[in-house]
């Protein structure tokens, strides 16, 4: 059996179509898998930062009622519940959640693409489909490849 990235096989520039979306959705997947573990790093970041703070800054509180803790454990205190509402601030301004979200769910929509690509293309190897058929598929999967782009979320910083 011929290999497909031979010159004169029949769908030999339709083969190499498909293996260039192929290639180029794993590489959107790729993307939007980092940006969406960045999301998450700083989504964590922020939210244990919330938490912590959080918590130091209420025990502070509860000592400063029965006049228990020093002066300056106090501006401590308070300076923490100050950070700790700034970083739940940065954490809703920059939707990290939902931008976490978004990128995932992209990543997941790019890699299930190219394997539909790499099925198409072992079909053709197989000889399943000629290249009237191939070349239709290719011209689909053209089409849902600019919608997949066009419907993610950017991946520029």
């Amino acid at each position: 059996m011929k290999n497909i990235s031979e010159p004169n096989l029949p769908g030999h520039h339709t083969a190499e179509g498909f293996v260039k979306i192929c290639r180029d959705a794993l590489d959107e997947q790729e993307k939007h898998e980092h940006l969406a573990k960045h999301c998450k790093k700083w989504k964590n970041y922020h939210s244990f930062s919330v938490l912590f703070s959080g918590l130091f800054a209420s025990s502070v509180l509860f000592a400063s009622m029965a006049d228990l803790a020093p002066k300056t454990m106090r501006w401590v205190g308070a300076f923490l519940a100050l950070y700790s509402a700034s970083c739940s601030g940065i954490n809703s301004y920059c939707r990290y959640p939902e931008r976490e979200g978004a990128h995932t769910q992209a990543s997941t929509r790019f890699k299930s693409f190219a394997a539909s690509c790499n099925v198409q293309i072992a079909k053709y190897k197989d000889r399943s489909i000629d290249v009237a058929q191939f070349q239709a598929l290719l011209n689909q999967h053209l089409e849902d490849y600019q919608d997949l782009v066009t419907s993610s979320p950017p991946t520029e910083k």
